[in-house]
């Protein structure tokens, strides 16, 4: 296994995928402390592939609910396993669900903190109805989310435009689920993930932390 700020994952070395992606190191530990600044927050970790998110949560606030949603065979696998390894099972529910099919009052107004970082859509459409699918999965970090909640955005469309990223993605995902955006901070390149000033295309991944009114 390896640690990262406090958190135990089992990882597969010696291969190109070992379960852990190491470019959201610095929004992990956010997130962590985002987390241990409240009292006993719930936390919605979606897309949650092997738990980063919402164990870096767990860890960081022991009184803490988190409910991790994956849909992946694969990465449920690696996600159960981390959270039997951190020992937070009797508050870390682990869901296998299409984030896409999440419905009823248990995700509306709920969560204090939400992690929204999804794979990258592929559309043999183009990368129009790619947009569309991630904007969708705003929209459900959104309306998850409390009033005064925060939500962790990461986007891989490979859009280097933080002015379109906000426009067509999240003030329209925001309008589609009626809530109002308060603020949205877009974090620097990641260390591990760094881009090329003279070639903005490089920038393939956009974090933006939107605060909810």
């Amino acid at each position: 296994s390896a640690v990262e700020d406090g958190v135990r994952y089992d990882v597969t070395l010696g291969k190109q995928k070992t379960g852990h992606f190491c470019d959201n190191r610095e929004n992990r530990s956010r997130f962590r402390r985002l987390a241990s600044a409240q009292v006993k927050p719930r936390v919605l970790d979606l897309f949650a592939f092997s738990g980063g998110f919402g164990l870096s949560a767990a860890i960081g606030a022991p009184e803490s609910q988190v409910v991790a949603v994956e849909s992946n065979r694969r990465a449920l696998h690696f996600l159960r396993q981390n959270v039997a390894l951190n020992c937070v099972s009797h508050r870390f529910q682990v869901r296998s669900d299409d984030v896409f099919c999440l419905m009823g009052n248990d995700f509306v107004n709920s969560f204090d903190l939400v992690s929204c970082d999804p794979p990258r859509f592929r559309s043999r459409i183009g990368k129009h109805i790619g947009m569309m699918q991630h904007t969708s999965a705003v929209a459900i970090a959104l309306r998850a989310v409390k009033s005064g909640g925060t939500v962790f955005a990461n986007s891989v469309l490979g859009m280097s435009s933080r002015r379109r990223f906000v426009d067509d993605v999240v003030i329209v995902a925001a309008e589609s689920v009626g809530k109002k955006v308060q603020s949205i901070t877009f974090a620097p390149d990641q260390v591990d993930h760094p881009c090329c000033p003279d070639y903005p295309a490089s920038r393939v991944v956009l974090t933006a932390w939107i605060q909810v009114h």
